[in-house]
């Protein structure tokens, strides 16, 4: 008996159940790095939204901003300011939030949860700076020029986190 024929027919549907297997395996391992792909991309939305909110926070709350025209005793500016940098504030930290507790790539947690530290002692300065303006006692130029440089900073730590979400992959 020649086994020739049946031989060379399972090696044909061997081969063909492999390049079928092989079809399938590819396929899914496709879809698999599009879902991964559509996260990291929804994460990044995430992101932008809040590095938005953070760069219009920096660019209300910045220390010269804050001090331009308000003059001692003028309480109601001082007030509204301070307020404006709040609201500002708490947009910002909820965005950021989500962002350093969730988003795939560590790097990014990281720098998020150091802005989110870094903030708050930059407004807590700028609120001194006001109150000092406000009673009349300045402030001194070092600690304008002080304040400043803290928020020159934060704008680093963000440019920083904007880095790390460009290169974001997981």
């Amino acid at each position: 008996m020649d086994w020739t024929p049946f031989l060379s027919g399972l090696v044909a549907l061997g081969a063909a159940l492999g390049g079928v297997g092989l079809g399938h395996w590819l396929s899914a391992q496709e879809r698999e790095e599009d879902r991964r792909s559509a996260r990291l991309q929804a994460w990044n939305e995430r992101s932008a939204l809040a590095l938005g909110k953070l760069y219009d926070l920096l660019e209300s709350a910045d220390p010269g901003r804050m001090l331009f025209g308000v003059q001692p005793g003028n309480t109601e500016a001082a007030a509204a300011r301070i307020e404006r940098a709040g609201n500002k504030w708490e947009a910002a930290r909820e965005a950021l939030a989500v962002v350093a507790a969730g988003h795939p790539d560590g790097a990014v947690r990281d720098q998020a949860d150091e802005i989110l530290a870094a903030i708050p002692k930059a407004l807590e300065q700028n609120l001194f700076l006001l109150t000092q303006r406000v009673q009349g006692k300045g402030p001194a130029k070092p600690d304008v020029l002080a304040a400043a440089s803290r928020f020159d900073a934060r704008q680093a730590e963000m440019r920083r986190l904007r880095e790390l979400l460009h290169a974001a992959k997981t």
